[in-house]
């Protein structure tokens, strides 16, 4: 794609084409339903392994609500026409891109002056200008589709301006819709949508305790209610990472950079927050938040809450002044119990224990709080921190291909991972139990089973 139709083009579906490791299974809280996903279709299983589904496509998450009777989905939508975009995407989203529709061709007319009417300059001149700046890079796709479907006249003389440009080329814009599927012993129901909403990307995790869904859209921190309160409770303007609720369902814990531009790979300055939310009858009322410690983070931090009221993140020891251009420290695991006020220190215990990765990136707590697995970024070995003895007990061995997937607990004893197994390029299902590893998915369709990284 030339310059001049990057900012026409963008696909945040690009955002899912890495290699990250992701969830792709949830048990319900009684342990007696998996929702599991892949390839894009949802499944349910039972403890034995039993499958069912799939029940609907386009999902890239799941998450049990807090009755477990209703699982929280998000799809990706892709539109390829404005119609498209304009029945699905929130009203305040298709209203920016409307008003802003209309000034797209003085705007590249005002730049074929300015390159002197140079193709290859006007070209330049908008990938150096909204390549990369735009502060609503989502939305730029869904304004091709505005400008070339509902101003034609406009299209024809931007193809004029920018000859050798992919003016032609399929635009596909993606809106990320958050639904609820009622399951329960009778029936699974269809997908009620909840909200839908343009962004990079969207990260939902329902309250434990409340009908509330915590939901970053790209950057964006905030609460939604599903019953109760109306509009969304904005926690924070940039998270670049994960975040969790606490035990009581009505406090949030992320980490905030202290800096607007989180750079990977490179030592974030970041402030570990627990914001605590309330309403007020149909109102929300004002969070407060309470900021428990500095911490440095070479990679998006990823905050997980443990079952005794403590968080867990992986970040790494800090040295001030740090050189920009030196290699970011090794993380480590870092527990921490919020100070019962603010102003109060809270409790932080940095966890020196042998045999974790480097990278700790792909971490999942047990329900009891008393144990996490890890996956080991670039490998398919996995293992279970004890935090009581800090102590690490590897339960699948390095086979050599890359895992896309985390683990799962059913219970604080039962833990579902994915690992390679009789064929050493397929993934499957194994439950890890009492210290002994047996499989689970056998037999299911390979549409089913976790993802294989590409060769």
């Amino acid at each position: 794609m030339t310059p001049s139709t990057r900012w026409l083009a963008v696909a945040s579906a690009l955002a899912l084409a890495g290699c990250e490791v992701r969830e792709r299974m949830a048990w319900s809280p009684d342990g007696r339903t998996a929702a599991l996903w892949s390839s894009g279709e949802l499944y349910l299983a039972d403890p034995a392994g039993a499958l069912s589904g799939p029940f609907t496509n386009e999902v890239v998450q799941a998450a049990w609500a807090a009755d477990g009777e209703a699982l929280i989905v998000v799809r990706q939508l892709a539109v390829t026409s404005w119609a498209e975009y304009a029945a699905v995407a929130p009203p305040n989203e298709r209203r920016a891109v409307e008003g802003v529709a209309p000034a797209v061709l003085p705007l590249l007319r005002g730049l074929r002056d300015a390159a002197g009417g140079d193709p290859q300059r006007i070209a330049a001149l908008v990938g150096e200008r909204f390549g990369v700046r735009f502060d609503r890079g989502d939305l730029l796709a869904p304004l091709a589709l505005c400008v070339r479907d509902t101003r034609p006249d406009d299209w024809r003389e931007l193809r004029t301006l920018l000859p050798e440009s992919d003016l032609d080329t399929p635009i596909t814009a993606t809106v990320w819709e958050v639904g609820a599927l009622r399951i329960t012993a009778a029936e699974t129901s269809s997908v009620r949508r909840l909200m839908t909403v343009s962004a990079s990307d969207v990260e939902v995790r329902p309250s434990p305790r409340r009908p509330w869904l915590a939901i970053r859209a790209g950057p964006r921190l905030s609460v939604w209610a599903v019953t109760g309160p109306t509009g969304t409770l904005e926690i924070a303007e940039t998270v670049p990472g994960g975040f969790d609720w606490m035990g009581d369902g009505e406090r949030l814990a992320c980490a905030v950079p202290v800096m607007p531009v989180w750079r990977d790979n490179a030592p974030n300055l970041a402030h570990l927050q627990v914001a605590r939310i309330a309403v007020d009858g149909p109102e929300w009322r004002a969070v407060s938040t309470q900021t428990l410690m500095a911490v440095v983070c070479p990679f998006r931090p990823l905050v997980r809450a443990l079952g005794n009221d403590q968080i867990v993140l992986p970040a790494a020891p800090s040295r001030f002044p740090h050189d920009a251009a030196d290699a970011p420290p090794p993380p480590r695991l870092m527990v921490v119990r919020p100070a019962e006020a603010q102003g109060l220190r809270s409790e932080v215990r940095v966890l020196d224990v042998d045999g974790l990765p480097d990278d700790l990136r792909a971490i999942v707590p047990s329900p009891d709080g008393r144990h996490i697995a890890i996956v080991e970024s670039g490998s398919d070995a996995v293992a279970v921190l004890d935090l009581d003895g800090q102590s690490v007990r590897p339960i699948s061995p390095r086979r050599g291909r890359s895992s896309l997937t985390l683990p799962a607990w059913r219970n604080a004893e039962e833990l579902y991972f994915p690992a390679t197994g009789g064929t050493p390029d397929r993934f499957e299902w194994f439950l890890w139990r009492g210290g002994a590893v047996q499989p689970w998915s056998t037999g299911w369709p390979e549409a089913v089973q976790p993802p294989s990284p590409p060769k």
